[in-house]
């Protein structure tokens, strides 16, 4: 499964991430919570990707942006209704996230300073060489522009609970909102553990601060 995460949020909050259903082998992000408040329940962690190829009211992701050791840390996530062991359906719930370091997004050129992509739980591999080839627009002619802010994304799970890498391939795009367009009852749920039991919400107030210490890689 691929994701791509731009950037140029960072200034005016437009931002996307992508998925390529051809080569879904787990389930896509669902939606977190609604307006209302409203969490999902999430899937029974069995029977594969039944139910979870595609997401019936559009795939989401969530974003939380802030200063961290003096770089600007963008965190995006994304919440699965089943987690998955060795590309085996074995829980209910899961979250993944990825963090973008950028040197500051009031600059004209943001520069990104590395990028750290969640493992399991708060754990993240690191990353700062950011080759041309991760970038979107890069690769096999699929685009005529190649861009310098907008980095993609893959979900492996062919190794322990799955991981988020660096990708070299293109997906399809979906919606982004950010921690501060959430509605109050939103964030609430989000806050609060009991609605997505053992699958820590990165994006949380009380786990935000402690998934930037993981994800340091400066």
């Amino acid at each position: 499964m691929l994701f791509c995460a731009v950037i140029a949020c960072a200034r005016d909050c437009l931002c996307s991430a992508s998925i390529n259903h051809d080569k879904v082998h787990v389930c896509v992000p669902f939606p977190a919570v609604n307006a209302e408040g409203e969490t999902t329940g999430g899937l029974q962690g069995s029977t594969g990707n039944d139910a979870c190829k595609y997401a019936p009211l559009g795939s989401q992701v969530y974003g939380r942006a802030g200063w961290y050791k003096d770089v600007w840390a963008i965190m995006y996530a994304w919440y699965f209704p089943k987690g998955f062991f060795m590309e085996f359906a074995s829980r209910r719930r899961d979250w993944k996230s990825v963090v973008v370091w950028i040197n500051n997004p009031g600059f004209e050129t943001p520069m990104i300073a590395g990028a750290s992509m969640s493992k399991s739980g708060a754990k993240y591999a690191k990353e700062t060489k950011m080759l041309q080839k991760y970038f979107v627009g890069s690769g096999r002619g699929w685009e005529t522009a190649i861009s310098n802010t907008s980095l993609r994304f893959k979900f492996n799970t062919n190794i322990g609970h799955g991981s988020l890498d660096l990708s070299v391939e293109k997906g399809e795009y979906q919606d982004l909102i950010m921690w501060e367009q959430l509605t109050g009852a939103a964030r609430a749920a989000l806050n609060d553990g009991k609605n997505f039991r053992n699958a820590e919400v990165p994006i949380s107030d009380e786990h935000f601060e402690k998934h930037l210490d993981s994800a340091w890689p400066l």
